[in-house]
């Protein structure tokens, strides 16, 4: 249920066996008007067998706060979080900005996104512009482009076009 534009959810995992981690989060949204926030929290212990790199018995903090404004010719977007790894000492620091202007049938999309990587001194930098066309209430078209860069790799650019309906 929704108190006055605000929602909340938590979720836990239950244990499958002896190497299975407790893993639980939590998130609150709040809508009203043209304002939006958010903020969730999540702890998960790595223990999958399957995958090697998950099977550490590591425990992974993840947390984010972010919020939007519509101003009606322009929605303007902004986020911050962390993640954390309590054996490497990693910790991941990201920040975002977006921005959302409709532009006929459609919007005009754009986001910058810059993480941290402590343990590694890398930065990751993410640029991203696209558009996205309604057809319908629940089906649109959107195209994207989207240039990354990671510190002392090569740059990448990849592009995705596609049509989506929602159930």
């Amino acid at each position: 249920p929704s108190f006055g534009g605000l929602k909340a959810t938590l979720q836990y995992q239950f244990r499958e066996g002896a190497t299975d981690g407790k893993n639980w989060g939590g998130n609150l949204l709040y809508f009203g008007g043209p304002v939006g926030l958010t903020a969730f929290y999540e702890r998960t212990q790595l223990s999958n067998p399957v995958v090697a790199r998950y099977a550490d018995g590591s425990t992974r903090t993840n947390w984010m706060v972010g919020g939007s404004y519509d101003f009606s010719v322009v929605k303007l977007f902004a986020t911050y979080g962390q993640s954390k790894n309590d054996t490497t000492d990693a910790k991941l620091k990201t920040a975002q900005l977006g921005v959302s202007a409709p532009i006929g049938a459609g919007k005009l999309l754009a986001s910058y996104a810059r993480t941290k990587n402590n343990l590694l001194d890398a930065t990751r930098q993410t640029l991203t512009v696209g558009y996205d066309y309604s057809l319908s209430k629940r089906t649109d078209m959107y195209a994207n482009v989207m240039h990354d860069k990671i510190t002392s790799y090569d740059s990448g650019t990849s592009f995705a076009v596609g049509i989506r309906h929602r159930f």
